[in-house]
């Protein structure tokens, strides 16, 4: 026998050997896991697709969070500037250095409870402004910001 030969023989007993195992293969069971599989897959991807809404969801709302802290902060800083440049001269179009001037001297030639009430109303201004800055902040927040 020369080698064609052999090849060819092995190649048969090969095939008569799948065909008898195929044969065996019961098509039903294999369909019916096969049909198994796939709903567990499908399943498997709607869990992930639920979970991926989720994320993006949460992304979203973080996002969200993110870009109002940053319009809330440059806000805050405006609003500082302002202060910080127009203030000077707004307290001395109000005379209130003037006033505090004389409020110190009044403080150091007080004793007991008039010196609380003179640091009263000598920070009483500063106060008030800043109630004022934190109230024009809130209004320009609400009305500019939706958290």
């Amino acid at each position: 026998m020369n080698l064609n030969s052999r090849i060819k023989r092995v190649d048969e007993l090969y095939v008569k050997e799948l065909t008898k195992r195929l044969d065996k293969v019961n098509i039903k069971d294999l369909s019916q896991n096969l049909r198994e599989d796939i709903d567990t897959a499908r399943d498997n991807t709607q869990e992930l697709l639920e979970e991926i809404k989720k994320s993006q969801e949460t992304y979203k709302k973080r996002q969200k969070w993110l870009f109002n802290g940053i319009v809330v902060a440059f806000l805050a800083f405006i609003l500082f500037s302002l202060v910080t440049t127009v203030g000077h001269g707004f307290w001395d179009m109000l005379q209130i250095n003037e006033l505090q001037k004389a409020m110190r001297g009044q403080i150091k030639h007080s004793e007991g409870f008039w010196v609380i009430l003179w640091y009263l109303l000598y920070y009483l201004p500063y106060a008030l402004f800043i109630g004022l800055c934190v109230a024009l902040f809130e209004w320009i927040r609400r009305k500019y910001v939706r958290w």
